[in-house]
Parts: structure tokens; sequence; C-alpha cells
């Protein structure tokens, strides 16, 4: 049985390229972290489920939303220690840094996310680890 049909599967990727966009847009980032938290959580759920089949799927899916999510919380914490340490020279520094770093994360997740690649990232539900890097 197919949790999801090829219709919805287009659908849930539409709302990844959403969280890609809004993370693209700079000032919208808030807004892709509720749809990824939103969706994540979704898939976390389904996921323990699911059959081979849609769990490969479900995995595509969520390791965007949690690459995303992980992009994220890393940028924040990363920028107001670039922020926090911009009165001294190196602290600049990190800001190029960080910024770099976001675009990578951006081009890789949207790269990845065209070719239908999952992301190397884990998606843990309360009892298992699922993804490329838990090697299910």
């Amino acid at each position: 049985m197919n949790l999801l049909s090829d219709q919805e599967l287009s659908y849930e990727r539409r709302w990844i390229w959403y969280s890609y966009l809004c993370c693209l847009a700079i000032i919208t980032v808030p807004v892709a972290a509720l749809i990824s938290g939103w969706k994540l959580r979704r898939y976390k759920r389904l996921l323990p489920a699911a059959s081979a089949v849609d769990r490969s799927e479900l995995e595509l899916l969520a390791t965007h939303h949690e690459w995303i999510l992980r992009s994220i919380a890393a940028t924040l914490i990363l920028a107001m220690v670039g922020i926090g340490t911009a009165y001294y020279i190196f602290g600049l520094g990190v800001m190029v840094l960080v910024a770099v770093w976001w675009v990578y994360r951006l081009v890789r997740g949207i790269l990845a996310l065209a070719g239908t690649h999952p992301l190397p990232s884990l998606v843990c539900t309360s009892g298992r680890c699922y993804g490329p890097a838990a090697g299910s």
C-alpha cells in the first residue's frame, strides 16, 4: 500500500522548493523554517509505518527538510558568533564564511532535489533513524 500517490509526491516536492526559495530570499527564512518543521514532523509520523518504496520517498523528502532546518539553525548560531566578534577583525571573516557556507548549503540542496537525491542527513523518530547516513 502506497502512502503517497505520484500527485501527492509532486505536491510534497513543491513544498521543498518553496522552502529553498524562501531561504534564497533571506527575509523569508522564518517561513522556510516553519514549512520544513511542519513537513518534517509529518514525515516522522509516517516513516515507521511506511513500506520500503514509501520509505525511500519519505526519506528523500524528510532529508531535504532536515537539511534546511539544520542549515538555518547553524547559520543563525554562526552569524551570532560573527556579529558578536565583529568588533574584532576576524568577526568580519566569520560573517563572510557564514555567507559562503549558506550559499553552498542551498545550492547543494537544490541540486540534490533537482536530481531527486536524498541528502546526507539523519531523520530520527523515537525508535529509529532514517536516511542515507543511517545505512537503511
